[in-house]
């Protein structure tokens, strides 16, 4: 656990040419209650209509700490890094690349970061144990992890010299 100060990082979704086209229909089919004229009908579908574009649009991904939030418009979610068992690379509906991450073993989100790269290793940072799955591109981050698991080591080992040295310091002064 590599512990560097409090890291808080934020990511964004990565926005699909399909997300974008699905707001815009939405906001076609927010104006077919003006034809009607019924001013309830065309408040509550505007207010809809805002709201399903918000959770589309707006999406982002925030690490602090050990934990990672997820908002996605109005809505939050938050887990904690050190759950995350692995890390799958799967493909969304439109075919882009997305995250799933699984925690105690069973699928909890699916996120697409545009940053993936700097989210997964961030991830890893503070969870080292992750384990990163079905993607040859995952598997390149391995070695990311393996080099952060060693210098992690190395700093042990580098603060068990430093307490010996000071610990035998004070005895030969």
């Amino acid at each position: 656990m590599i512990q560097e100060g409090v890291i808080k990082m934020v990511f964004k979704k990565k926005q699909s040419i399909l997300s974008i086209i699905i707001s815009i229909l939405l906001l076609f089919i927010a104006l077919i209650p003006l034809f009607i004229s019924n001013k309830y009908l065309i408040v509550i579908t505007f207010i809809l209509v805002f709201l399903i574009i918000l959770n589309i649009l707006f999406e982002r991904y925030t690490i602090k700490e050990h934990f990672l939030s997820i908002r996605r418009g109005l809505f939050k979610n938050r887990y904690n890094i050190y759950d995350i068992d692995q890390i799958n690379m799967t493909k969304s509906i439109e075919g882009n690349s997305m995250l799933e991450i699984v925690s105690k073993g069973e699928l909890v989100e699916k996120v697409s970061p545009i940053e993936e790269r700097e989210f997964i290793i961030t991830l890893i940072r503070i969870n080292p144990k992750i384990k990163l799955n079905n993607s040859n591109r995952l598997h390149e981050y391995e070695k990311v992890r393996n080099l952060i698991i060693a210098r992690e080591k190395l700093n042990n080992i580098q603060n068990k010299v430093h307490k010996i040295a000071r610990y035998n310091k004070v005895w030969y002064i």
